[in-house]
């Protein structure tokens, strides 16, 4: 990353979090380079060789009841709109390559930077689930890591529909 990226990182006292797939040989990082560079920086930085499973996002047509409140440990920014976890901030992806199996989206599952007051607004939009949770079973299965066939049945519970 170019040393603006470094700086800003530095400045606003972000920590980058890196999955480092074992699967993608092809992709795999320097980890000391990483280290070394963020630490020039004094960014931390987080990063996971992940082994583990893949936990599933088993999404369905079938709207169930959504938790009042939920934690969500990973929020995304993607093109000023800021989304509680991964599966929100992706679902575009989903949606154009499975179009028959398309999961609704709402204008309240994404936060625009733009129209932000408050950090307390922030806090709270985070720990309110959103209209998409009610079709998204995340947690509720698990698979090991895999290079997807882009099949809808890696993504999707077929049997619920």
């Amino acid at each position: 990353m170019p040393e603006s990226f470094w700086k800003i990182c530095s400045d606003n006292k972000i920590m980058i979090d890196v999955r480092n797939y074992v699967l993608y040989d092809k992709y795999k990082i320097d980890v000391q380079k990483c280290h070394s560079i963020a630490q020039d920086y004094g960014v931390k930085l987080k990063i996971n060789n992940s082994k583990e499973n893949f936990v599933s996002s088993n999404l369905s047509n079938t709207p169930k009841p959504v938790p009042k409140r939920r934690e969500y440990k990973c929020p995304q920014l993607d093109n000023g709109l800021i989304s509680p976890c991964a599966i929100i901030s992706n679902i575009r992806f989903f949606n154009n390559y499975f179009k028959d199996y398309a999961i609704p989206v709402s204008k309240s599952d994404y936060l625009d930077i733009y129209k932000i007051s408050s950090v307390e607004e922030i806090e709270h939009y985070l720990k309110t689930p959103r209209e998409m949770c009610k079709y998204c079973g995340y947690g509720d299965t698990s698979a090991p890591w895999k290079i997807s066939k882009k099949e809808l049945s890696e993504w999707y519970d077929v049997e619920k529909g």
